[in-house]
């Protein structure tokens, strides 16, 4: 039972901590989907076990997302650079979302953009730009991070799925709810639904304390010396945690020898050796930096 209730926010936290990331494009899925529970719950559609999402509200969460960081005229990386990837600073909707962004410089930029995508007034001469603009975005989703979303729980596990497919044809004038009403569904666990309701925003990082604690220090400085971003970075400072780990294990040794095999309290497996013990493996430490013997557990064998 206790395994149950935390299972979903075990889920993304791995995810999180140990997913490979070659590109910003799980970072921009989880935080579209967290944010979409939160603020479109009345769109969804439940089952008994899934929750379905309109596909729309996560093209439009991305080009929101990934507007102002193509808009400079400096480069803002969003994927790793290596000899195997030439200018891997590229996503594979820049150039249409470039062309967008440049459309909208001298108009009132991104909040031009967004008002006219609300009320479907999109000038005739960029509104193919911005339909195709919106496919990419659309298939970058559903070919990228949702289908490898999971991957460091199971190779052929996703937590997002496409759901009802959908046709974004020009048959109409182009804007949020032709959006939302012709890109299709995706599905998720309902679990995670949850979770991303009631914790999503400490998760994404804006309702975190270690925010509000650099905005509260920010708003408070009169002379505004410092930023907040300043203060975040000073707050996240923390000693090596490499001797607190070996601190915890020998402990965790000498409990064994002294009393006896242990129960795994997230899967209820017996610990009878020291070197079956993970200590930094329920809850990622970088995440939940807990080295108490709740946050640890009997290795998966090989």
């Amino acid at each position: 039972m206790r395994e149950d209730r935390f299972a979903g926010f075990r889920e993304i936290t791995t995810i999180i901590e140990r997913d490979a990331k070659d590109t910003t494009y799980k970072f921009a899925l989880l935080r579209g989907v967290i944010e979409i529970s939160q603020e479109h719950s009345g769109l969804r559609r439940t089952t008994d076990t899934e929750v379905e999402f309109p596909l729309g509200l996560l093209v439009e969460k991305w080009i929101l997302y990934y507007y102002p960081l193509i808009e400079p005229d400096i480069i803002v990386p969003q994927q790793r650079s290596g000899e195997s990837r030439p200018g891997g600073h590229r996503i594979a909707f820049r150039n249409d979302l470039k062309r967008v962004t440049e459309y909208y410089r001298p108009l009132g930029g991104l909040s031009a953009f967004y008002r006219d995508y609300v009320m479907g007034t999109f000038p005739q001469e960029i509104e193919p730009d911005i339909l195709a603009l919106m496919k990419k975005v659309r298939s970058t989703i559903i070919e990228m991070p949702m289908k490898h979303l999971g991957h460091s729980i199971a190779k052929d596990h996703s937590i997002f799925k496409p759901g009802m497919k959908g046709r974004l044809k020009p048959d109409r004038r182009v804007d949020q709810k032709f959006l939302i009403a012709r890109a299709g569904t995706f599905t998720f666990n309902r679990d995670l639904f949850d979770v991303f309701q009631y914790l999503g925003s400490f998760i994404a990082g804006e309702d975190s304390l270690l925010y509000k604690w650099a905005e509260f220090s920010a708003n408070a400085d009169k002379s505004r010396a410092i930023t907040a971003e300043k203060i975040l970075e000073l707050l996240k400072t923390r000693p090596e945690t490499g001797r607190a780990v070996l601190e915890a294990r020998t402990a965790y040794g000498t409990r064994l020898a002294m009393a006896g095999p242990l129960e795994c309290v997230w899967s209820g497996r017996r610990i009878e050796r020291a070197e079956d013990m993970a200590v930094d493996h329920a809850i990622p430490f970088s995440l939940w930096r807990n080295n108490e013997l709740r946050n640890c557990s009997r290795h998966q064998p090989a």
